[in-house]
């Protein structure tokens, strides 16, 4: 395969990988991990290492939440570092939401393994905690970089028992923001459904996402 075809497919992939989208609509085609696992370094787009975006290809496969806490994050600059961990712990919050969709309700196999690997409170204050930090290494003029923040910003706000007053805010603040650079209308409608979801009764923000019968891209 010649190395265009393997960044047209990259490009595909990123596209097409399945944490990145709630309430998905479009045919899921699992890009990522049928054609593009195994490359060495950091993505290009998405700003990711390539042995991440692997895992995160992979969330309908047993035992990716597990792999997502032994992964190690490459060498890399401080920005990227905080980027890429609080990715990671974003990753494990979308692998237990997957995987009680894929297993039967009450499944002792699933109880068992959010009680041994998931602790959403430490998951979501890791997340916000390393999106400060980031924000400060990275500079203030518009990047394409910052746009990988969305998806960890909205795994944190979909565990809404946990927030608090600051963190809801740091949330919107910093969503806002990336609005102001870039994506306007995208942004603008991923803010839109955390706010409702915050103010609703839905059960997750992909319920909310399908009551307001919105496809939510976090690109």
């Amino acid at each position: 395969m010649q190395p265009d075809h393997v960044m047209f497919l990259s490009v595909l992939g990123h596209l097409d990988l399945q944490t990145h989208t709630l309430n998905r609509m479009t045919p899921q085609k699992y890009i990522w991990h049928t054609y593009c696992r195994g490359q060495l370094g950091v993505h290009g787009t998405s700003g990711l290492p390539y042995s991440l975006m692997d895992l995160l290809s992979s969330m309908h496969i047993p035992g990716t939440d597990i792999a997502l806490m032994a992964w190690t994050a490459p060498l890399g600059e401080p920005a990227q570092q905080c980027l890429w961990k609080a990715t990671r712990f974003a990753g494990m919050l979308s692998a237990y939401h997957v995987q009680r969709l894929l297993q039967p309700t009450g499944s002792v196999a699933n109880t068992a393994s959010a009680s041994r690997t998931f602790k959403p409170g430490v998951l979501v204050n890791s997340i916000l905690a390393l999106l400060h930090q980031c924000l400060v290494f990275v500079a203030s003029e518009p990047t394409s970089f910052k746009q990988t923040l969305i998806y960890p910003l909205v795994m944190a706000a979909s565990q809404r028992h946990i927030l608090d007053i600051a963190s809801k805010a740091f949330i919107c603040e910093t969503i806002e923001q990336l609005a102001s650079e870039r994506n306007h209308f995208l942004y603008r409608g991923i803010l839109r459904v955390v706010r409702d979801f915050w103010r609703s009764g839905d059960e997750s923000l992909e319920d909310t996402a399908k009551r307001m019968d919105i496809e939510l891209c976090l690109l």
